[in-house]
């Protein structure tokens, strides 16, 4: 009987080491269980921030994109007439040049007529031989 229950002592000691080991690891797994939760949550909010980033980001760039399509056709029409208004400038400034010319043209042969109609009807010195005589030279 003795060795019986030298026997069963012993059992108990192993069966209570092993109670412990099993406490000790159930320990460590619930520690490890909890450590992994408080990673995944961590990680699932690292990345839930950048994803509610880029959905502020995509809609934000598409309120643009939106804004852009309604303005371009606004914009094209102002960009046609720009082009019109630049082509009818450049019409203006090449017909203005033409003019100017033309003016100056025509400033030119006013002022020669002027001085051609001052050479003919140049009024001569009154003499001192008088009206009525000749001048000496036409004698």
């Amino acid at each position: 009987m003795e060795a019986m229950e030298v026997q069963i002592n012993e059992l108990t000691d192993l069966l209570t080491q092993k109670t412990d080991q099993l406490k000790n690891t159930e320990y460590k797994a619930v520690r490890l269980q909890t450590k992994l939760n408080l990673a995944l949550m961590s990680v699932d909010h690292l990345l839930s921030s950048p994803r509610k980033q880029h959905a502020v980001e995509i809609n934000h760039l598409q309120q643009e994109l939106d804004a852009t399509v309604r303005q371009s056709p606004k914009k094209a029409n102002h960009a046609a007439r720009s082009v019109t208004i630049d082509g009818s400038a450049i019409d203006m400034a090449h017909k203005y040049l033409q003019e100017r010319t033309r003016n100056a043209a025509l400033h030119s042969r006013l002022q020669n007529a002027i001085s051609n109609m001052q050479v003919h009807c140049r009024v001569r010195p009154v003499m001192a031989h008088g009206r009525s005589e000749r001048p000496p030279w036409r004698r």
